[in-house]
């Protein structure tokens, strides 16, 4: 198969295996499509993670490149994960996880020590679905994150749209309730 990417429906709809439950069957589906089509690799990766350094994605695909069967995983800092990476489809990845809590990460760990594949994890990255994280983007996208220590990518479609929609006023960058009205504007960069 040449090159590229492809999207495929991921709506939990496909039969899965007993304990494959939730979202679990959303993931399982995508990598079995994307299987199915014939890459040699499946790398699921969420969308709330828009500053990921692009660092942690090639390491993903080095990792997945090499000739050892593994699993690569990308933990989020809230206990869950932000890629999960294969050369093979496992279904026993996505059974019997407590998706959406502090448990996917080290459940999906289990999993793999289970039916002995080896599992690399790549560093921790955040993602977005509280309002600390909100908070975090925010302050990362403002500048006072990235010009001190670039180490994520800088996400500018992510910062146009959160200032168009004025979210740091709106919610505050302090507190993020919706009275946050001494803060300082998300300021655009140059």
């Amino acid at each position: 198969m040449q090159g590229g990417t492809r999207f495929v429906l991921a709506d939990g709809s496909a039969a899965a295996p007993a304990g494959v439950e939730g979202f679990g069957r959303c993931l399982l589906q995508a990598a079995s499509s994307l299987f199915g089509l014939g890459y040699g690799a499946v790398g699921l990766l969420n969308s709330d993670s828009p500053t990921l350094p692009t660092s942690l994605l090639g390491d993903a695909v080095r990792l997945l490149l090499a000739p050892r069967d593994i699993v690569v995983l990308g933990p989020s800092a809230d206990g869950g994960y932000y890629l999960l990476g294969t050369k093979t489809l496992y279904p026993e990845l996505f059974c019997m996880i407590d998706w959406s809590t502090a448990r996917v990460a080290s459940q999906t760990r289990l999993r793999a020590r289970e039916i002995g594949l080896r599992l690399v994890d790549l560093d921790s990255w955040y993602d977005i679905d509280d309002p600390a994280s909100l908070r975090r983007l925010i302050t990362d996208l403002d500048g006072d994150g990235f010009e001190a220590s670039p180490v994520g990518y800088a996400a500018p479609a992510t910062a146009a749209w959160l200032r168009r929609h004025e979210v740091e006023r709106r919610f505050g960058v302090r507190d993020l309730t919706c009275a946050g009205a001494d803060t300082m504007p998300l300021r655009r960069k140059a």
